[in-house]
């Protein structure tokens, strides 16, 4: 058992030698990486899909619940999807300012009647 830096009890290993190791392969940045997550679990898909049945109690123990409907989601629609939309929603997004910028500056120059 050991401490993080808040005094917050760890345990120093997981009895699980492939996951102690990914755990001190992977570089650290203190956050989840769930675009890591998602993308070995659509390549398990893909290439070992009874694998990843067979590991999808891991991924509700350590993992979100919303983790399983969104690797569902991805598996269905395609890995794209998520960065699919959000690419249409910053274009909208960038339309809109624009819309509003126009008319904004429409207001203030508005001609007068000839």
């Amino acid at each position: 058992m050991g401490y993080t830096e808040n005094r917050s009890p760890i345990f120093l290993s997981t009895t699980n030698p492939c996951l102690d190791f990914f755990f001190h392969v992977v570089p650290s940045t203190r956050k989840s990486d769930k675009e890591g997550c998602y993308t070995a679990a659509l390549w398990l898909h893909e290439h070992h899909p009874k694998t990843l049945a067979c590991n999808v109690g891991s991924f509700a123990a350590f993992g979100y619940f919303k983790d399983l409907p969104e690797i569902l989601y991805r598996i269905l629609e395609g890995p794209g999807v998520r960065r699919e939309a959000k690419k249409v929603r910053n274009s909208e997004r960038i339309k809109a300012r624009k819309s509003k910028r126009m008319k904004r500056a429409a207001k203030l120059y508005i001609l007068p009647p000839s």
